[in-house]
């Protein structure tokens, strides 16, 4: 098993549905949310993930941290991140260097309520004009830096990918993963795209603040 860890907006979901494409991987959600408390707290988190039939190269996101969700989440949470760290569970962390596009994309994706479109629909460009104020997008910014920092710290055998690399070099970094994964390479893509692709000072009217 392996985990995909990342901050919310940075690119997770993305390389899930890749991931899940491969002929040899099953990578699953996050399955641990609120969702899907009540099975945590019926089951405990191992019977829990063996009801997923979860093998040596299926994997599951894990964007939440620990102090996210309801209780028997944030439990479970910090339960299998604490078993990750006992086994050296393969984790691969996603980032992005450019924690202030991050910052306007989430608050983008929460003011519109998208957050993610597949490829077969047409999505829908925004008209909407953001306003970020100077504290929002601090506070934001803090957060994803936070986020940001601590992974390679707390799990030093982690494979770090950054976003903005993924989607220059993406056949490399693919390679990268599987190798990491022990998966033989396949050309796989990615089954989701960005819904606002404008530039961010065309999206934040206050930009220069």
């Amino acid at each position: 098993m392996f985990i995909i860890r990342g901050y919310p907006r940075c690119g997770t979901e993305m390389l899930r549905t890749a991931l899940d494409s491969h002929s040899k991987i099953r990578c699953h959600g996050e399955l641990f949310n609120d969702k899907y408390a009540p099975q945590l707290e019926s089951m405990g988190i191992t019977r829990y993930l063996q009801s997923h039939k979860l093998s040596a190269t299926d994997g599951l996101v894990l964007s939440a941290g620990p102090t996210s969700g309801n209780e028997v989440v944030q439990a479970a949470t910090k339960q299998l991140l604490s078993s990750a760290e006992t086994l050296a569970i393969p984790m691969i962390a996603i980032q992005r260097r450019d924690l202030l596009r991050l910052a306007a994309s989430d608050v983008i994706a929460r003011t519109t309520g998208v957050y993610h479109v597949y490829l077969h629909e047409k999505p829908n460009r925004t008209t909407h004009t953001l306003v970020m104020t100077p504290p929002q997008l601090c506070r934001a910014v803090d957060h994803a830096r936070r986020a940001f920092d601590s992974t390679s710290v707390l799990y030093p055998w982690a494979k770090v990918v950054m976003y903005e690399d993924l989607v220059r070099d993406w056949e490399d970094q693919l390679n990268d993963i599987l190798d990491y994964i022990g998966v033989d390479h396949e050309l796989i893509g990615a089954m989701t795209r960005r819904q606002e692709v404008r530039r961010i000072q065309d999206i934040v009217h206050n930009y220069a603040e």
